[in-house]
């Protein structure tokens, strides 16, 4: 039996059935899967945002997180900037450009542009760009185990995603959502609980230390391939003499 969840599962809540009867089993411990990959492909969502204070923090975070040893050779890294729905069009670039040249990266985020005073109503939408990410990393046919990291305060009207639950999708897809939100007195809407049910980890440190934030940050990319491996479940079914 595989499971998905990193923690694993608690195995007295399941039950096997055959011809319609329950079957007794016994669950043996637990072991990681033995065809773990070496890389990983990793979109990293970032929110143009009119904010100085909180465009530097977010591209210091991850500067810093890539100079910590985060990406190793064979990644593939991408990161895009995101923002409202200004048209109907997605908010979030199809074209994909992965790569693991730390210049390269570092080169991408100062290209983050900042939006200045553009008449978004509030509504960033997040949650909307986190679901065109996903399909657009589906379309990929990707082959190394995947993420999206996500940093933005979350700020939006109404949630508007349409068609298949990002849970579901994120599930589905084995991608993992992580989110990274610069802390503000201000109220927003954060996407912790979506983290959590995804698998992934959400990270508001209150005084915005850039150091504690990067190497947070750095530490999930690095252990990324760890966390998000399956489990295998060794299970003995209860042969009736």
């Amino acid at each position: 039996m595989w499971v998905r969840a990193p923690a694993g599962i608690k195995t007295d809540g399941l039950q096997f059935y055959e011809d319609q009867k329950p079957i007794e089993v016994k669950f043996e411990a637990s072991k990681k899967s033995d065809s773990i990959a070496k890389n990983k492909v990793i979109l990293f969502l970032l929110r143009n945002t009119s904010a100085n204070s909180a465009m530097k923090w977010y591209k210091d975070v991850l500067t810093n997180a890539f100079k910590n040893g985060a990406i190793k050779q064979g990644d593939q890294i991408e990161i895009l900037g995101f923002s409202s729905l200004l048209t109907k069009e997605i908010s979030v670039s199809t074209k994909l450009t992965f790569t693991d040249n730390l210049q390269v990266l570092l080169d991408k985020i100062d290209g983050i542009e900042e939006f200045r005073r553009v008449n978004f109503d509030e509504r960033i939408q997040t949650h909307t760009s986190i679901n065109e990410a996903l399909a657009v990393l589906e379309a990929q046919n990707l082959k190394l185990p995947a993420g999206i990291f996500v940093l933005s305060d979350d700020r939006r009207i109404a949630l508007s995603v349409t068609g298949e639950p990002l849970v579901t999708r994120s599930r589905r897809l084995n991608i993992p959502i992580y989110g990274v939100t610069y802390n503000t007195k201000n109220d927003y809407y954060d996407i912790k609980e979506l983290c959590d049910q995804t698998y992934g980890e959400y990270l508001s440190e209150t005084s915005n230390d850039i150091n504690v934030v990067s190497n947070a940050v750095s530490a999930y990319l690095i252990d990324f391939i760890n966390l998000l491996v399956c489990m295998k479940l060794h299970l003995c079914r209860s042969i009736p003499n």
